[in-house]
């Protein structure tokens, strides 16, 4: 093999390693938008509750769900831990 072709092999391991890492943060965010679209909501207005009409509420659990998946997205992790959920500064 001429240095040519092993430059050559050694960019196209490296392109293909990149990719696949690639396709796993796709497959994260693609999840994560599943479970989004599948959360049940509930809308004040009809209630008369409030806040107001520009609320809405999710379930708990599907927060919960929505809370996990977004903190699979988290690839810096800066804190060396993962997002926690926040309900009103509590």
């Amino acid at each position: 093999m001429t240095d040519k072709e092993h430059a050559l092999t050694l960019q196209l391991e490296e392109l293909t390693r990149k990719v696949k890492i690639q396709d796993k943060m796709i497959e994260k965010y693609k999840y994560f938008v599943n479970v989004v679209y599948e959360s049940e909501t509930w809308e004040y207005s009809i209630y008369d509750e409030i806040p107001d009409d520009t609320w809405i509420a999710l379930d708990k659990r599907d927060y919960e769900k929505i809370m996990q998946a977004l903190a699979e997205l988290d690839e810096i992790r800066p804190w060396k831990m993962p997002l926690e959920k926040r309900l009103g500064g509590r």
